[in-house]
């Protein structure tokens, strides 16, 4: 069985010639239905062919994982725990203030009268990857920042991340779990054990919710691989992404927004038999391995697993306590209604606040 998570982004964009730092990121939107269309189609073409003989006539296209804000937003009733989504702007602000002021005093004195802001900067290095992909070549916005403006660029990213849904939100990571609960239940043919984010209705029916395919196909966000990632323990760092400091643990980090979540990215579990022990009940035990991006996870967080990173499912499932006992109450503080008054009232005064 084969369990296929996709992000609905473009892949790099490996086919312009530009520096491995341009690594921006790119989504669809209502008036931008034709942006990678080539990309996108290419990177489906590249997994169809690799598990094809995988899939059979039938295909159940299912609507069953709702979009994580939206459900937290059913669920509560719009009414939300101030920490609940805390945003990662306090860290990307802090960031863009130490990197972009020396670009900003050479864009406005190149261009007298521009009055350009540190945010300008952002935006205009984002409208970069916007125009390449919209034109199929190279933007000379891009060529307005050199090789070092855009590693910066790309940790601001790396922060965005991190402290959006990832290891450095509390409750970024909560929000992976129903997911998790979601893929375990496909890899043991077992019922959904989840009363976070899933839909039970839908969970609930083999028609709706089927445990005998041997190939699923689900598409998400890249906020939602990010929590998924963090959720599984994918990915961890030594230490908290540095907001002010970029070269802090910069050799050995694993967190890298271009490599995590790159146009179309996906993440792969490969669901195997194989003969790894000496037993025949090793011979006849399931094992699993993940791709993320291609690249064969190592799954550290796995009793067990070998060395090319396969790892029996029944450890898979047991290393994901946290998904399984329901985020071990991190999924109630997201709706837990401390002094709602106070923030309803906050909340009118400054309709902005996140």
């Amino acid at each position: 069985m084969l369990h296929h998570l996709k992000d609905a982004k473009l892949l790099r964009l490996t086919f312009f010639n530009v520096t491995s730092e341009l690594h921006s990121e790119l989504y669809f939107g209502p008036r931008n239905e034709r942006f990678g269309t080539v990309r996108s189609l290419a990177a489906g073409a590249e997994t169809y062919n690799r598990y094809k003989e995988l899939g059979g006539k039938v295909s159940v296209e299912l609507d069953v994982w709702f979009l994580c804000s939206k459900q937290f937003e059913i669920q509560s009733r719009v009414i939300r725990h101030p920490r609940r989504k805390c945003s990662s702007d306090n860290q990307t602000d802090t960031w863009i203030a130490i990197y972009t002021p020396s670009i900003v005093q050479r864009l406005n004195n190149a261009a007298p009268g521009a009055n350009l802001s540190s945010n300008d900067v952002f935006n205009l290095m984002t409208l970069c990857a916007f125009e390449s992909v919209a034109t199929e070549s190279i933007s000379d916005w891009c060529r307005l920042f050199d090789e070092d403006e855009w590693k910066a660029f790309e940790y601001e990213m790396d922060l965005d991340k991190y402290y959006g849904t990832g290891y450095g939100q509390p409750l970024g990571p909560v929000e992976g779990i129903g997911y998790i609960n979601e893929l375990i239940a496909r890899l043991t043919s077992s019922p959904v054990n989840d009363t976070t984010q899933t839909n039970s209705t839908l969970d609930r029916s083999p028609v709706t919710f089927p445990l005998d395919r041997t190939i699923y196909a689900d598409f998400s966000h890249d906020n939602q691989l990010i929590a998924i990632y963090t959720a599984m323990g994918l990915f961890k760092q030594p230490r908290a992404l540095d907001p002010t400091n970029s070269d802090v643990d910069s050799t050995n980090r694993t967190w890298i927004t271009s490599q995590l979540v790159p146009f179309s990215a996906r993440m792969v579990i490969e669901k195997i038999q194989c003969g790894i022990g000496s037993s025949r009940q090793d011979e006849d035990e399931d094992y699993l391995r993940i791709l993320v991006n291609d690249a064969v996870q190592s799954l550290d967080f796995c009793a067990g697993v070998s060395k090319e990173g396969i790892c029996r499912v029944s450890e898979f499932v047991e290393s994901q306590s946290y998904a399984t006992n329901g985020g071990n109450g991190d999924w109630q503080k997201c709706f837990e209604v401390r002094e709602y008054t106070a923030i309803m009232k906050y909340i009118v005064i400054h309709p902005r606040i996140g």
